[in-house]
């Protein structure tokens, strides 16, 4: 069949503009495949839940903050960068090296020291590291999506204390805090354990960390440490006792 000039661009625009339209629809089912409805209607409330759950992680840190300060137990500890959390993820990078690189942060962490190492008048942060003996470190960890720990039957609090030694003494004690946040690894390093308290050794590498020296831990729930009661019998009563 031979079409005159203006029916053929008819029968052709009719054409195309199916083709288009069946490839929008395949598109569409398409781009259903990837993003689940289900989980998007859910995101209201799951933000709401987060929330909730910082502004639990927020209320340990200052109470803890409280607790060390002020001393009860014969013993003061002043955090490391005092107005800030440590987390494992600083930005939203959309591709990224890291196979594991999340937009919510699972780890958050407060580091402390014992305020009679601190002799001088400099500020805590750029204090050198071969003035400061031990570090304690206090960290929450929401129990799952850490590839190199297996997931948690609910969100846990590690605590502990550090000898980190690095290669250079004259690091500022933020960066030696930054090393051990960025490179502590309990599945690999672990010793023993003695006392209710894991043992191990820090392992530098080639990826930033120079150091050499031991820690000790203890991890338990959370929830064991959502009251002031809680805060002083799990951390601060076996954290004075460590100093002593």
């Amino acid at each position: 069949m031979v079409l005159a000039n203006d029916e053929s661009r008819d029968f052709l625009t009719l054409k195309y503009l199916g083709r288009y339209l069946f490839l929008l629809f395949d598109f569409t089912g398409i781009w259903d495949m990837f993003v689940e409805k289900s989980w998007i209607d859910k995101a209201p409330e799951s933000y709401r839940n987060m929330l909730a759950c910082y502004e639990q992680i927020r209320t340990l840190f200052e109470r803890l903050d409280k607790h060390l300060e002020y001393g009860e137990k014969g013993k003061q500890f002043l955090p490391i960068s005092k107005n800030r959390v440590f987390v494992h993820s600083t930005d939203f990078a959309l591709y990224d090296q890291h196979p594991y690189n999340n937009w919510l942060s699972p780890w958050y962490g407060r580091f402390y020291i014992d305020r009679d190492c601190l002799v001088e008048d400099i500020s805590i942060d750029d204090y050198p590291a071969q003035k400061v003996n031990r570090i304690v470190f206090v960290w929450v960890w929401v129990g799952c999506y850490d590839p190199c720990v297996a997931d948690a039957e609910s969100p846990e609090c590690w605590f502990g204390t550090a000898d980190p030694q690095p290669s250079d003494p004259t690091l500022r004690i933020y960066d030696v805090a930054g090393m051990m946040w960025n490179f502590f690894r309990i599945e690999t390093t672990t010793e023993g354990e003695n006392q209710g308290w894991l043992k191990g050794r820090f392992d530098p590498n080639d990826c930033g960390s120079q150091l050499n020296g031991s820690w000790k831990m203890r991890r338990f729930p959370v929830r064991n440490v959502a009251t002031p009661y809680g805060v002083d019998k799990y951390i601060v009563s076996p954290l004075t006792e460590e100093f002593k």
